[in-house]
């Protein structure tokens, strides 16, 4: 298992040039843009997620998993090991994102006020927020690598970015109309929005534990997918 994940950390490695051009890159974006650390930590962790993906995309050019079964190696070890190299991305991505934001920090307070550009709670919050969104992302895109292909599931990955923002504006728009015409009562909305604001640490709570289902529920998929495909 560990040698599955220091395989993959070493192919990641040959990108290295490739990564340091991107960490210089949105230090610059950071300096020369409004935008606060959450955005910076949250396009690293984007970025570095993505690399499991490219990962798999070179052992399917390779048929790195036709030779890796000729070994002692069982194909739920390969599933299990993408989805902690998957992990342990994106908690890279996190690291430096998080990193990059305190360079950010500190230049923009030698060269321009820097007040603006502080971490808070809400920075956490939406930090954390993209951490597990990322985990989620991975889950759902796995199980269609394995299933159709990564070429395919590029599709499939472009598909689940768009798709939050369409639910959300129409969720909005369809409780606008609700509220409009009286179907719901915009108070009984304000208590449900204080609720969950009054108890952040249940909502944290429930949202790791379904994320945690997911994970495993998408890695058990992986599996079954895996175990019945022919190389």
């Amino acid at each position: 298992m560990l040698g599955l994940i220091k395989k993959d950390l070493l192919l990641l490695k040959t990108n290295t040039k490739v990564f340091i051009f991107i960490i210089l890159f949105y230090i610059l974006f950071g300096v020369t843009s409004d935008f606060g650390p959450a955005v910076i930590t949250a396009m690293l962790t984007l970025v570095m997620s993505m690399m499991v993906l490219s990962t798999m995309q070179w052992d399917e050019q390779a048929k790195w998993n036709s030779y890796a079964l000729t070994t002692p190696v069982s194909r739920k070890m390969l599933v299990v090991s993408k989805y902690l190299l998957s992990l342990i991305t994106i908690v890279i991505g996190t690291i430096m994102g998080f990193v990059c934001s305190i360079i950010v920090a500190l230049t923009k307070s030698l060269i321009f006020d820097g007040q603006n550009y502080a971490f808070n709670l809400e920075t956490l919050v939406i930090i954390l927020t993209v951490f597990g969104v990322m985990l989620l992302i991975n889950a759902i895109i796995l199980p269609a690598i394995y299933k159709f292909g990564v070429e395919k599931a590029r599709v499939i990955l472009l598909v689940l970015i768009g798709l939050p923002v369409f639910i959300i504006s129409v969720l909005v728009a369809v409780i606008s109309g609700l509220i409009s015409n009286g179907t719901i009562n915009s108070n009984f909305l304000t208590n449900v929005i204080s609720w969950f604001e009054a108890n952040p640490a249940l909502l944290a709570v429930i949202a790791v534990i379904l994320l945690i289902a997911a994970i495993a529920a998408s890695c058990r998929l992986s599996i079954k997918i895996l175990e019945k495909k022919e190389f």
